[in-house]
């Protein structure tokens, strides 16, 4: 089959749209041998790996903020509570899919370590009083609230 019916001619360099909607199109007719598997490997690493920033980042504004309540709780404001709840939220949208949810969980130690930097930044403190293990699980900063009455989060 001529790869031109998919619109495959296109460098996805120069058109990653184009390139893209083509290269769905000789899957969905199962053109296999019309598609470019190598560029199209790639881009779905790529994603996958995108997915786990993602998810990363997500993590650690959780536990950045999470920190501030504990260490600084009279300082807690309601932009913290809505940051809590939004990231908790997000993540577990993320979180139904059984990989993301173990390279998050592998890399919680990492994540811990930026939000540490990054609380101690914000709340203006030395590094050395946070914390250097994280006391939190994956599922307790899920199911973590703020040390004032919320409303329930909807799952």
């Amino acid at each position: 089959m001529d790869g031109r019916l998919f619109g495959l001619g296109t460098d996805p360099d120069a058109d990653e749209h184009a390139w893209l909607l083509g290269q769905a199109e000789a899957l969905r007719a199962g053109c296999l041998s019309a598609t470019d598997g190598d560029h199209l490997a790639a881009l779905l690493e790529g994603m996958a790996k995108r997915d786990v920033r993602e998810a990363l980042s997500q993590m650690e504004r959780l536990l950045m903020h999470m920190l501030k309540f504990t260490v600084q709780p009279q300082r807690a404001t309601s932009s913290w509570t809505i940051s809590v709840v939004n990231a908790q939220n997000e993540l577990q949208d993320m979180l139904d899919s059984p990989s993301l949810r173990r390279a998050v969980e592998e890399k919680l130690p990492r994540a811990w370590e930026r939000a540490r930097r990054s609380a101690a930044a914000e709340t203006r403190m030395d590094l050395s009083a946070i914390p250097a293990q994280n006391p939190w699980s994956l599922d307790d900063a899920l199911a973590w609230t703020p040390p004032f009455d919320l409303p329930q989060r909807v799952k």
